[in-house]
């Protein structure tokens, strides 16, 4: 029933895809890491991993790729995007779902540091296509808000996986695999 519930999520997301952030304000940010399909595979992927392989420390994850975003969002309003960002990006979904697939054990401090590098992007795409309609700082709290749902989320179907249910997390590593490949063809 929850993998249902995570197609559907991903499936709906999907139809509202449309890269760039939707509406103004914080409404702008907000939509931006929710609609864009590359960092909510990502974002979701990692915090996933984080709560599966790294269970009380899954929140300092996420928070230090959140942390990142904003710093590279910061870095990124009016802007260039740093070289090969996007590669980088639909790369990261490629990673995280290689690791949710293939159960890689990746030790905290190495993986909270590739997650600093890789929000530093996410967040520098976020800052590069900031509306013109909308304030830093609106905007900026606005896209940190709504990588922290994709995190929630990503931590709650962490915390309602048992220990048994090893298949359910490597097909949804899978399936995130298979949606960065679909970006980077796209």
């Amino acid at each position: 029933m929850r993998l249902l519930l995570l197609l559907l999520f991903l499936c709906m997301t999907q139809l509202l895809y449309g890269h760039g952030s939707h509406g103004s304000g914080i409404m702008a940010g907000v939509t931006h890491p929710i609609l864009g399909i590359d960092h909510l595979l990502a974002i979701f992927a990692m915090a996933l991993y984080a709560k599966i392989n790294h269970r009380d420390n899954a929140w300092y994850i996420a928070f230090s790729f959140v942390g990142a975003m904003v710093v590279g969002g910061l870095l990124g309003i009016k802007a260039n995007p740093f070289p090969l960002e996007e590669t980088v990006i639909k790369g990261s979904v490629v990673l995280y779902g290689l690791l949710l697939a293939l159960r890689f054990k990746v030790p905290l401090k190495v993986y909270a540091f590739i997650g600093l590098v890789i929000g530093l992007f996410h967040g520098h795409a976020h800052g590069v296509e900031m509306p013109d309609s909308t304030e830093v700082y609106q905007y900026v709290p606005g896209f940190a808000l709504g990588a922290i749902i994709v995190c929630a989320f990503g931590e709650f179907v962490g915390r309602h996986m048992s220990a048994n249910e090893v298949i359910r997390a490597r097909v949804i590593g899978g399936l995130i695999v298979a949606g960065g490949i679909w970006q980077f063809l796209a």
